[in-house]
């Protein structure tokens, strides 16, 4: 049965004119959508008709993959608002959860008051086709974890799950924005965070034993000396993933983490 807030989105998604005038086939499997896609929904809902000179016309197309759902790809016909006879397509991918699609972050090592080394991941990567890449901790937000709080819960959840551990204290979590990776391709927006935990437990990551998610792919923790960020051949120029790159500056904006520091 759907939920009264999953029930809304559907009527207000009703009431756009692209949705009226995409072919109902398409509007069939988006009203289809149960609650994990309730993101997704809301995303279009909230979607402005007019923008950047063209007008929204109608939804051309729609692939949403048969089993399990994790993002949609969507294909839309615009035309040119000074001149209607200029029409043409828009595509992008998004998550399921919309824009909110999850938590991502960073450990950082503290002792005696200074940051000394930074935690990310290194993993198979299946998007990008071979071999292992950077990554964040973080996943996907389930479809009742929307919001700021919902958020840090799934970045305390996703570190023990990716670490593959029981238990690891936190000395603080630290609220980082959302970023967008890459607004051509995708609407996604994840959530940044950093979490400090003691020196002394950074031994307990270096035992870790991995991602236990069985539906994610292999991956380890990788600890980097904060000295060993610095320079044309450290970390920062070695790691590619930008989320983890975004998480640093905005560390250093804030004055956590500072240049040449150890």
């Amino acid at each position: 049965m759907e939920n009264s807030e999953l029930i809304k989105l559907k009527e207000e998604l009703k009431r756009k004119p692209w949705f009226a005038a995409s072919d109902p086939a398409i509007q069939a499997k988006i009203l289809g959508l149960d609650k994990e896609s309730k993101g997704f929904i809301a995303h279009l809902v909230n979607r402005q008709t007019e923008g950047g000179g063209t007008r929204t016309l109608r939804l051309q197309d729609l692939l949403i993959p048969e089993g399990k759902l994790y993002g949609i790809f969507v294909n839309f016909l615009v035309e040119k608002i000074s001149d209607p006879t200029v029409k043409y397509c828009y595509q992008y991918f998004v998550w399921k959860q919309g824009e909110e699609s999850g938590a991502k972050g960073i450990i950082l090592v503290q002792k005696e008051g200074k940051i000394s080394h930074v935690i990310c991941l290194r993993g198979f990567s299946f998007a990008i086709g071979g071999g292992e890449a950077w990554d964040c901790i973080g996943g996907f937000s389930e479809a009742d974890e929307a919001g700021g709080s919902g958020m840090l819960g799934r970045f305390k959840t996703e570190t023990l799950e990716e670490l593959g551990l029981e238990s690891l204290p936190l000395q603080e979590v630290i609220t980082l924005g959302k970023v967008y990776p890459d607004r051509g391709m995708t609407p996604n927006a994840p959530q940044l965070f950093a979490a400090i935990i003691d020196g002394s437990d950074m031994q307990i990551v270096r035992q870790a034993g991995g991602n236990t998610d069985s539906y994610e792919m292999e991956s380890g923790a990788v600890i980097v000396p904060v000295e060993d960020l610095w320079g044309p051949k450290g970390f920062l120029f070695l790691n590619e993933d930008a989320l983890f790159l975004s998480c640093i500056t905005r560390l250093m904006a804030l004055g956590v983490i500072k240049q040449g520091a150890i």
